[in-house]
């Protein structure tokens, strides 16, 4: 009989953070799952093998490709030995809190239709974890724990799949100020895939995820075809501020998101030319941008970007005050991709585009532009992560 729930970890050169993760798996209090480790490693003294034949989590299958690929293909590859009703992927930096698969099955037997047919998109959202020292990321540090945006008496809440993607494309909030429950909907990596959903998506799409992001690109493709999605409304994973992040890397570093790009693929020009503003790869909203207007451009997906709002993002991902540009030539020269696409657009788009930006500068200016978002906080300093989930999966109802 196959598990309830796979849990994948695709990983390279991190297994200090894959040992928390299956340290983590140890505490389950819902025992019905497998563990794939997909070890995508170069440097063979960074391997996980001897690490996963030693822990205590029974059911867990320690793969590797045939060659060391890229990130994509390597969630790709480990996914294809999921064999449970629900999958899991998780990234170096995610650990599952004790009770979550307990709480999320009894969320999906609440969730029963008339038919018996099962959701096929379990969500939740995160809680955090600030090391106080880099690279002590396990040791001491400030627990911050989050719930859903739904109602606080609901234990889950129902969203639609394909009006959650319509409001993500449309990127009226920046991924910066989105709320815990506007952030993680629809993610795989926040949240579990039934096997029927998976199975549709690689029959009509090829594969379950797509350059440039997997997270991304794999719930593009989800939610144009789900037919149904629960959100839990407490977390069920805590993720990991770290130093070592793609996405945070990226953001501030040109040279990380330049590298990252082409540790996908040789096609550099083609990742580029389908950004919203072709070869801005300095800005995360314009990479995030790639995966919605690639998708529906192979796929004719029934999704679209409201540019004018996705431009501001990008204007503003190039000023933030925690940039750190590798010269002024770069700077420069992706300056100049932005404003030269901006004076491009029709004289309607591009008074509206600056409309916006001035808009939320006053707001800022104001202090009315970011806001703390709906749902229950609670924070705490903590000796070790360990003690801190400890103490989460105290309380969590």
């Amino acid at each position: 009989m196959a598990p309830r729930f796979s849990l994948v970890y695709p990983t390279r050169h991190r297994p200090a953070f894959l040992a928390q993760a299956l340290q983590l798996l140890e505490l389950q209090s819902f025992r019905d799952f497998e563990v794939i480790v997909s070890d995508n490693w170069v440097d063979p003294t960074l391997s996980c093998e001897v690490m996963c034949r030693d822990v205590a989590v029974p059911s867990l299958q320690y793969v590797r490709p045939p060659a060391p690929v890229g990130m994509v293909a390597n969630w790709n590859f480990a996914t294809q030995f999921a064999t449970g009703d629900y999958v899991c992927v998780f990234t170096d930096k995610m650990f599952l809190l004790p009770d979550a698969l307990a709480r999320a099955e009894r969320a999906i037997t609440a969730s029963l239709d008339a038919n018996g047919t099962e959701p096929e998109i379990v969500s939740w959202v995160s809680d955090g974890y600030q090391p106080a020292n880099y690279p002590d990321y396990f040791g001491a540090g400030v627990y911050t724990a989050v719930q859903a945006d739904a109602v606080v008496n609901d234990a889950v809440v129902s969203y639609a799949p394909a009006a959650e993607l319509a409001w993500k494309a449309e990127g009226r909030v920046s991924r910066y100020e989105q709320s815990p429950s506007q952030y993680c909907r629809g993610k795989i990596v926040f949240g579990a895939y039934h096997r029927n959903l998976i199975t549709r998506i690689t029959a009509q799409f090829g594969h379950l995820f797509h350059d440039i992001s997997p997270d991304y690109t794999s719930m593009v493709l989800a939610l144009s075809i789900a037919k149904d999605a629960i959100e839990l409304r407490s977390s069920a994973v805590v993720s990991m501020s770290t130093d070592l992040s793609n996405g945070m890397l990226g953001a501030v570093h040109d040279q990380h998101a330049l590298g990252y790009l082409r540790s996908l693929s040789e096609d550099l020009r083609g990742l580029c030319d389908n950004m919203l503003v072709p070869g801005l790869y300095a800005s995360q909203a314009n990479i995030v941008s790639h995966d919605y207007l690639a998708l529906q451009r192979r796929f004719s997906l029934d999704v679209s970007l409201e540019a004018r709002n996705w431009l501001g993002h990008c204007i503003e991902d190039l000023g933030r005050p925690d940039r750190v540009w590798s010269s002024p030539v770069v700077e420069q020269q992706q300056s100049q991709l932005m404003e030269s696409f901006i004076l491009a657009l029709p004289s309607g788009p591009q008074a509206e585009v600056i409309e916006r930006l001035e808009r939320r500068f006053e707001a800022r200016g104001q202090g009315t532009l970011t806001v703390d978002p709906p749902g229950q906080r609670l924070a705490w300093s903590s000796p070790t992560l360990a003690q801190a989930v400890q103490r989460r999966s105290a309380w969590t109802s």
